[in-house]
């Protein structure tokens, strides 16, 4: 696991604690009016949705990161392979007159 990766699981995980630890709006102390209560239930319903945003965004970089990483070992093993061993081409190539 590579640097980068581990740092992106990291900062998922501590998304993730923070969504759950949010209390619900109706336990929060302080919330006088109905538009009080809406007001920290639409705040508390955007940050959750930006956190999943941010989770996603975290999980697609990952595993653009795992195939430039297996795309990468593919050239290394063509690379090595010596060119006598690799398949032949489906179509035929023409020979030179």
């Amino acid at each position: 696991m590579t640097t980068t990766t581990s740092t992106r699981l990291w900062l998922i995980t501590g998304a993730l604690l923070s969504v759950a630890a949010a209390a619900p709006v109706s336990a929060q102390p302080g919330l006088q009016t109905e538009a009080d209560r809406i007001q920290a239930e639409t705040r508390r319903v955007e940050q959750e949705r930006e956190q999943r945003f941010q989770q996603q965004q975290a999980e697609r970089r990952i595993e653009a990161d795992r195939q430039d990483q297996r795309r990468q070992q593919e050239l290394r093993l063509q690379e090595r392979t010596p060119p006598s061993s690799r398949p032949t081409p489906l179509i035929p190539q023409n020979p030179k007159n």
